[in-house]
């Protein structure tokens, strides 16, 4: 998996590229993804949109955006990760 990093308008842009390679939506699926944003403070891209592109598989689409780069494990606010408990 590859992604890229959007303001909201560019990944919706991307979403509807995306739908649109794949047909969607049909009877599998609405949309191709799931809107997830940067909210690490510190990142240089906080606030901006995370938009998952597939390399292999049914969903494989890294030819429509091949400027798509790695995932960065400081998107995530390390102060406020989603596996924990609020508080813990």
């Amino acid at each position: 998996m590859k992604y890229l990093l959007l303001t909201e308008s560019e990944w919706d842009l991307c979403e509807q590229q995306a739908c649109a390679k794949f047909s969607l939506p049909d009877a599998n699926a609405r949309k191709y993804a799931r809107k997830s944003l940067v909210t690490n403070p510190n990142n240089l891209n906080y606030g901006k949109f995370i938009f998952p592109v597939a390399t292999v598989g049914k969903w494989k689409c890294d030819d429509l955006f091949p400027d798509a780069i790695s995932e960065d494990d400081n998107w995530n606010d390390p102060n406020n990760s989603p596996d924990e408990p609020p508080g813990e």
